[in-house]
């Protein structure tokens, strides 16, 4: 298949990455293999082959369809690879009282007497505020009147 991005020896039109650039893409999101595996649908082994290095037996190419893909839906700008908020509907965390907050998504935390607290869930157990500070489950040990969560993928609100 001399026409095929991923198979072809000449120069793609397309961007094919390198196993070292799709590690750091990786890394830079936050996210384990099994995780970013499942961001553009593939299975962990595919990930596994795309990170190994070139001139090992398990090493092959990502196709630039799913780099574009992976780089869309977490927000990673290949330019350096900046980090950016990650915006990952399938890593979340599920909390023992039933919430269920998804990566990317925005925390509203509302108590008597008290402004409407608005986090961004970054990482797993990570929540960083409007001033850029992290904090942890913390943020969740007070009472609190309602929690929403809005889902990064669907727009969804869920109000606990």
């Amino acid at each position: 298949m001399v026409n095929h991005p991923n198979r072809s020896n000449r120069t793609p039109s397309a961007v094919i990455p390198t196993p070292d650039e799709v590690l750091t893409a990786r890394q830079a999101a936050g996210l384990t293999q099994t995780q970013a595996a499942g961001v553009v649908h593939s299975k962990l082994r595919a990930w596994q082959c795309w990170e190994a290095k070139p001139g090992t037996p398990e090493h092959r190419r990502m196709h630039p369809g799913l780099w574009e893909l992976f780089l869309i839906k977490t927000a990673t700008v290949r330019a350096g690879l900046a980090r950016s908020e990650p915006h990952i509907g399938k890593a979340e965390t599920r909390m023992s009282n039933g919430i269920v907050l998804p990566v990317g998504s925005d925390v509203h935390i509302r108590r008597t007497n008290e402004p409407t607290r608005i986090y961004k869930m970054v990482g797993t157990n990570k929540f960083k505020d409007t001033a850029g500070v992290v904090h942890g489950l913390e943020i969740f040990q007070r009472t609190y009147d309602s929690v929403s969560v809005i889902d990064p993928m669907t727009g969804t609100v869920t109000t606990y």
